[in-house]
């Protein structure tokens, strides 16, 4: 994270992640689906620990509240969203859901702009 900086790692790794799960719809061959969800693996693990580590901005609770709060909305996350995503699978398609699932990543990458550049002024 210190060699990209957290700005970068967020954006950045939401867009390699989102093409990641683009790449998994459009693609049909075996191994280049393999790289696809390599690049997945690539993009996601640094998103999360920055969120943490921005909580020290955020001046509406103290600290420890921000995290319980954090982390209670990640297990919420854990727990709901394999199930939300696989009925969005079982009316639609798999593929619905990976498309879902890249535009939400856009979004945050979207979003993470917006709070990058409010954390600047």
């Amino acid at each position: 994270m210190q060699f990209l900086g957290e700005q970068k790692a967020v954006i950045g790794g939401s867009i390699v992640t989102a093409a990641g799960f683009a790449l998994v719809v459009v693609l049909d061959n075996l191994y280049l689906n393999a790289f696809a969800f390599i690049l997945i693996g690539l993009g996601c693990p640094n998103i999360v620990p920055v969120f943490y580590s921005l909580l020290k901005y955020q001046k509406g609770m103290p600290i420890s509240a921000a995290v319980t709060s954090v982390t209670s909305l990640g297990y919420t996350g854990v727990i709901l969203g394999p199930a939300l995503l696989g009925f969005v699978a079982h009316g639609i398609n798999i593929s619905a859901v990976f498309e879902l699932v890249a535009l939400l990543l856009v979004i945050e990458a979207g979003i993470a702009k917006y709070v990058f550049c409010k954390l600047k002024m």
